[in-house]
């Protein structure tokens, strides 16, 4: 009896897979025949989202200013800078350096007391008048900074 049972279950698998195609009829050639129909070609891709355009270059920076050219110096600091010519045997050519304390004169009476304290500059205290002095301490102070 469990024999006619199986063979039934065997029969009825057979159907159903000869009914949903999972069983083809082959030629002799032992190629399966091609079907009836034709498969329908499946659904065309939906098209991908437009590419987005380039991003526009940044615009180039605008060019930096020109710097403005230093303002001339006061015709003190020119007419002391002529004086200084004196001065540069022994304190350097640019005061700004601060050869041999040159920096501190910049104040006429600092001067002064300079020509007074060092022997070699006490002929300056009978040449220089009070505004070559003031002239002299301008340049200095122009080229120490404040």
């Amino acid at each position: 009896m469990k024999t006619q049972k199986l063979d039934r279950i065997a029969l009825a698998f057979a159907l159903v897979l000869a009914g949903c195609g999972g069983a083809e009829d082959t030629p002799s050639g032992g190629t399966p025949a091609p079907s009836a129909i034709a498969p329908s070609p499946g659904p065309s891709p939906a098209p991908g989202p437009a590419p987005s355009p380039a991003p526009t270059p940044a615009p180039a920076p605008a060019p930096a200013p020109t710097p403005s050219p230093a303002p001339a110096p006061s015709p003190e600091v020119q007419r002391g800078a002529m004086l200084y010519l004196q001065c540069a045997g022994c304190h350097g050519e640019d005061p700004g350096i601060g050869t041999r304390g040159i920096y501190k004169g910049t104040m006429a009476s600092v001067l002064v007391a300079a020509y007074r304290r060092v022997s070699t500059m006490n002929v300056y205290l009978n040449t220089l008048s009070s505004t070559d002095n003031e002239d002299l301490a301008a340049y200095i102070r122009n080229r120490v900074g404040p």
